[in-house]
C-alpha cells in the first residue's frame, strides 16, 4: 500500500513496483543499469502480486535500445495515475522522471520519505 499525504494510491502492480523501487533509490538508476536490479524489482512485484511472472520484470528492465521494453509505458502510466489521483501541483513532486542516458528518479526530497518502506 502506498500513501501520499494520507491518501492511499490506487496503482497497478507494475506502477507500484516502479514507485516503491525508485522512492528507495533517491540517487536514481539509469535505464541501461535497471537490469542489475531485477531481483529487487521482482521481490517488490511478487509482494504486490503473489502470482507475479518474472518475465514482466525482464521486459520492464530491458535497455532502451532493445525491443520489448515496457519501462516507458509503465513510467507514463505511473505518472498519469499520480496526476489523476493527486492533481497536477502535488503530483509534480512524485513523478518518475529522467531521460535516456541519465538516471531516472523521483525528485522528492528524502525529508518527505518515511523510513517505513516495506515490501
Amino acid at each position: 500500500r502506498i500513501f501520499i499525504g494520507g491518501q492511499e494510491m490506487n496503482l497497478k502492480p507494475l506502477e507500484s513496483t516502479l514507485f516503491i523501487f525508485f522512492i528507495g533509490h533517491q540517487e536514481g538508476v539509469r535505464l541501461d543499469d535497471l537490469h542489475e536490479h531485477r531481483d529487487t524489482l521482482f521481490d517488490i512485484y511478487r509482494t504486490i502480486r503473489p502470482a507475479a511472472e518474472r518475465q514482466r520484470i525482464v521486459d520492464l528492465t530491458r535497455p532502451y535500445h532493445q525491443t520489448g521494453t515496457t519501462f516507458s509505458v509503465n513510467k507514463s502510466r505511473l505518472n498519469r495515475s499520480l496526476r489523476k489521483q493527486l492533481g497536477v501541483p502535488i503530483a509534480n513532486f512524485y513523478y518518475l522522471e529522467g531521460s535516456r542516458g541519465e538516471p531516472f528518479r523521483i525528485n522528492l526530497s528524502p525529508d518527505y520519505v518515511t523510513s517505513d518502506i516495506r515490501y
